[in-house]
């Protein structure tokens, strides 16, 4: 699965990249849940899966820069 190619400018194109890869992969977004000390397995949304992959800093002020 190859994900990183796009435009420098576009986030949402590599975000694109992997929505689309998680139809073909979905246990990419399984999350482990815990219930009354049983481990269950919880799938969760494109969106929330995105989130988690990524981190996006709150402001531009905020983003490293070299």
């Amino acid at each position: 699965m190859n994900c990183s190619m796009y435009l420098a400018d576009s986030e949402d194109a590599l975000f694109g990249n992997f929505a689309k890869n998680f139809d073909l992969f979905p246990k990419l977004r399984y999350k482990v849940k815990e219930i009354a000390g049983d481990y269950y397995y919880e799938m969760m949304s494109k969106e929330e899966t995105i989130e988690k992959l990524f981190l996006r800093p709150e402001s531009p002020d905020k983003i490293l820069r070299n």
